[in-house]
């Protein structure tokens, strides 16, 4: 009986002393994966930002393709330029004007009226002009 007792107490002691043993900090290997959201965080602004710019780019390149077509009186693709810009989320009030004055030239009064006035809206004076003009006659 006082072997096992002994050899229980034996037991005890060595998994409460183990227990207590300090294993040291953590290698920065192992500490990687907890500096890892920071890093993706940033990444992700990285890659919006650059998104962003792309898309401006895009933006600007698909507008002066409809300025151009407007000048060519290809009214067709002149909205159809207009259309890929709005996409972009990025507008432009002065083609806001010439595509209603596009949809006017193609026969499509109401979606010339909706353009002109959403270019007046936004600030682009001879829209109003335009509208007097076209759909103000009397």
């Amino acid at each position: 009986m006082k072997k096992l007792i002994f050899l229980s107490a034996l037991i005890c002691n060595s998994l409460i002393t183990f227990a207590q043993y300090d294993f040291g900090t953590l290698s920065y290997s192992e500490q990687r994966p907890a500096q890892m959201p920071s890093d993706y965080y940033r990444l992700q602004a990285e890659l919006e930002a650059y998104k962003q710019q792309q898309r401006q780019i895009e933006f600007e390149n698909n507008s002066s393709n409809g300025f151009a077509c407007f000048n060519y009186n290809n009214y067709n693709g002149c909205i159809y330029y207009y259309n890929k810009c709005r996409r972009l989320g990025w507008y432009n009030s002065s083609f806001d004007y010439i595509t209603g004055i596009s949809y006017y030239k193609i026969g499509n009064k109401a979606k010339a009226k909706k353009y002109l006035k959403l270019s007046a809206k936004r600030g682009y004076y001879q829209a109003e002009q335009q509208l007097n003009e076209l759909f103000n006659k009397k």
